[in-house]
């Protein structure tokens, strides 16, 4: 499975975590307030662990499970080398309208996954119509 750094100690850290914990995935909880990435790592549960605020995510997946203005602050040089690194694409793709269109791409991305679109580096267009 996969090594997860999730950025982020709310609801949306909470619920992605226990669900990449369920999937078989190492998890680490990073956060601005120690204590509370360590409550949250504790929590739940499967090995989870706590990175250190201000060093680069030791996980091979990092999400943001910030609200808009921490992305921002953690853009800014809060989160120390991630957003320095290469390898990650930062992508600002609108509020939380968005979401429900998203959450759509990720089913179609993880199905052209199942299908034999081994590469994942392709990109979908979302384009929401006036109705």
């Amino acid at each position: 499975m996969s090594s997860i750094s999730i950025i982020g100690t709310g609801n949306m850290a909470r619920t992605i975590g226990a669900r990449a914990i369920a999937g078989g995935n190492t998890v680490e909880i990073m956060g601005r307030d120690q204590s509370k990435a360590a409550d949250l790592a504790k929590a739940l549960g499967g090995g989870a662990t706590t990175g250190e605020w201000g060093t680069a995510p030791a996980g091979g997946i990092v999400i943001v499970a910030l609200l808009y203005a921490g992305v921002v602050r953690a853009g800014q040089g809060t989160c120390g080398g991630v957003h320095r690194e290469p390898r990650l694409r930062p992508l600002d793709v609108g509020g939380l309208k968005m979401a429900h269109w998203l959450e759509g791409a990720g089913v179609v991305t993880v199905g052209l996954a199942n299908h034999g679109v081994s590469n994942p580096d392709f990109a979908l267009g979302i384009t929401e119509l006036p109705v």
